[in-house]
């Protein structure tokens, strides 16, 4: 939290203060009955503030297939909160969520999405080396059948499993440089097939 966060919050609550305080002065003879419906309100009041705050994760778990096609053709992606580029693809008829990676090489799995995807994980061999930001990392290369975006597909295409513990799959510019076209405005990228 910031210095304007702090700041921010510190005038929400002198505002609710302010308005908690007038309410209770007008209604003196019924304390018990004001502090119930002041609890009420306050409820849904962070109620509806919690789902504002969580908007972007509620439609990534509810519309995970989510691509946004702009008019020229090209798939449009929003930032999110955390500052990276999220990506959907069905890889072998499964939605799988891949950070926008412009610093990896190629498309990388977790483990877990290796699994789900329908990757044989007992025959996998770690016999590359990635360099990350964390240091050396074994990595099991493997061909994905059938990768989607959309309506735009990509056959046998290659990839990695990761070794190590990896927080999210990633889309690597092996992946993007099959676009004719990957720019960053502001807080929404463009790749165009």
């Amino acid at each position: 939290m910031n210095d304007s966060d702090v700041a921010y919050l510190f005038f929400l609550l002198l505002f609710l203060a302010f308005i908690g305080g007038s309410y209770f002065i007008s209604r003196k003879g019924q304390f018990g009955q004001s502090i119930q419906q002041m609890a009420i309100w306050c409820l849904i009041f962070f109620g509806f503030l919690s789902v504002y705050g969580l908007r972007n994760t509620i439609n990534a778990e509810l519309f995970p297939e989510k691509v946004v096609v702009e008019q020229n053709g090209s798939y449009v992606f929003q930032r999110d909160e955390d500052g990276h580029f999220y990506a959907t693809l069905k890889i072998n008829d499964i939605p799988i969520k891949l950070v926008v990676d412009t610093g990896a090489t190629g498309l990388v799995l977790t483990k877990e999405d290796a699994k789900l995807v329908g990757l044989p994980m007992d025959r996998l061999v770690y016999s590359q080396t990635a360099y990350t930001a964390n240091g050396k990392v074994a990595s099991a290369p493997v061909v994905l059948h059938d990768v989607r975006m959309g309506n735009t597909v990509h056959s046998r295409m290659r990839a990695s499993v990761n070794g190590g513990a990896l927080h999210s799959s990633l889309l690597g510019m092996e992946y993007i440089s099959e676009f004719s076209e990957f720019r960053i405005v502001k807080d929404l990228l463009f790749l165009t097939p």
